[in-house]
């Protein structure tokens, strides 16, 4: 029970106790005025009581209120009484510092939204349930759709189920078949004495990347450089020897073997040179493009080298134009080198280029034998190649090109209905 229920009762007993003595006084003069004096003397105590106590607890109570709500802004006014006022002198400082301590932890707060929004990082958090309860907008711009408030296993995302597998404190280099290269890590910070699990995300694309191609610039134009001098005094060689049997009719065979060395002699100069071709990348010359007209003015040839390989060409080309900064001649490298790289997939007997003005996207799908998941993150690394014959170097000036376009893209293989799909997203 309340102070103040208890306190509203004795008031009521005093009042009826003094009613009643006045009630049986009120025959006797003086024991009448006895009676008034002390109903007088206890409305007098109450009153004091009241002062004393009840007031002094209620400003208490009030700073206890004020407490719960977290309001530090608001002070308690002396109320007279010496336990109570010293306990107000106590609690008006604390309420200061805790309204000190409340400000600096909400710029602190909003410091560290601002840092963890301006991250080059993408940074999620999630808590005891795996529930994302943080994402930076350098997360949702990478996973490409709102993840908050959902559980890491609840998103169809292969760089999530990446990060979801990762361990306490354990950092993974990830590469994905659109060519991104990101380093995952897994992390905790402790927070009122319980662990709280972060995970980050840095785009390592462009440092990869940039390295990669220094590398493999060194070894090409070093290779390069001894081949072709090689081959260079090769065929003079060749050349000076054949001058010899010139008009001996008895040397024929010694002639063609002398040609066959020169035809294997230009073939290794064509492969070097091929690799060559990739270092000697000009940077494009943009110019706004209808990309649906370049791409049907390319119609002609891609069917042409469809056609030489029996393969069915099946083009979709949108009638809403949409333009684009691009360097048309090297948009339609990219295509023919998609589609060569579609015909050579055992099994390919068509291929279809879509193009979509509204999401500003086009898609080379085919019907290949596809691609396996662990190969699917080496597409886009230098000299790969899933081909017997192949080099490795398609999908590498593919993706240079592309790059250099700003573009997004992606190489998979459907699980649902085994289409292997080449997509191209051009910014606006």
């Amino acid at each position: 029970m309340k102070i103040i229920h208890i306190f509203t009762i004795l008031i009521l007993l005093l009042v009826t106790l003094c009613g009643l003595l006045l009630f049986h006084s009120a025959n006797q003069e003086a024991a009448f005025y006895v009676a008034e004096g002390m109903v007088i003397m206890a409305i007098f105590f109450i009153i004091l009581f009241y002062r004393l106590v009840l007031k002094p607890l209620k400003a208490i109570a009030n700073g206890i209120g004020l407490l719960k709500s977290q309001d530090f802004s608001t002070h308690l006014r002396h109320v007279g009484q010496y336990e109570a006022d010293n306990i107000i002198d106590t609690f008006n400082p604390l309420i200061d510092e805790l309204r000190k301590r409340q400000i600096q932890q909400q710029e602190q707060n909003h410091l560290f939204n601002l840092i963890v929004e301006a991250s080059p990082l993408a940074i999620i958090m999630v808590d005891g349930d795996n529930r994302i309860t943080l994402c930076n907008s350098m997360a949702s711009k990478i996973f490409r759709e709102q993840v908050k408030s959902k559980k890491l296993n609840e998103i169809d995302n292969r760089l999530i189920k990446c990060l979801a597998a990762l361990r306490l404190n354990e950092h993974e280099i990830v590469r994905l078949s659109d060519a991104e290269i990101y380093r995952c890590s897994r992390l905790a910070f402790i927070d009122n004495g319980y662990p709280h699990t972060f995970y980050t995300v840095e785009i390592l694309t462009a440092e990869v990347a940039s390295a990669e191609r220094k590398a493999y610039e060194r070894i090409i134009r070093l290779m390069a450089h001894e081949v072709n001098n090689t081959i260079g005094s090769v065929n003079a060689t060749l050349d000076a020897i054949k001058l010899t049997f010139e008009g001996d009719d008895s040397a024929n065979d010694a002639v063609t073997a002398i040609d066959a060395c020169r035809e294997h002699s230009s073939a290794l100069s064509s492969f070097i040179s091929r690799y060559a071709e990739v270092v000697k990348i000009p940077k494009p010359s943009l110019i706004p493009a209808d990309i649906n007209s370049v791409i049907d003015s390319s119609l002609i040839l891609l069917d042409s080298i469809c056609t030489k390989a029996g393969v069915t060409l099946r083009p979709q080309i949108a009638t809403q134009p949409f333009i684009a900064e691009i360097d048309i001649p090297m948009i339609e490298q990219v295509m023919i080198n998609i589609v060569k790289n579609a015909i050579e997939s055992d099994g390919t007997t068509y291929i279809q280029i879509s193009t979509d003005s509204r999401e500003r996207t086009v898609t080379v799908t085919d019907n290949g034998e596809g691609i396996s998941s662990d190969k699917a993150t080496h597409l886009f690394s230098p000299f790969f190649t899933t081909k017997p014959s192949g080099q490795g170097l398609g999908l590498t000036l593919i993706r240079h090109i592309l790059r250099n376009h700003n573009c997004r893209f992606s190489l998979t293989t459907s699980p649902s209905d085994n289409l292997t799909r080449f997509t191209i997203n051009f910014p606006k």
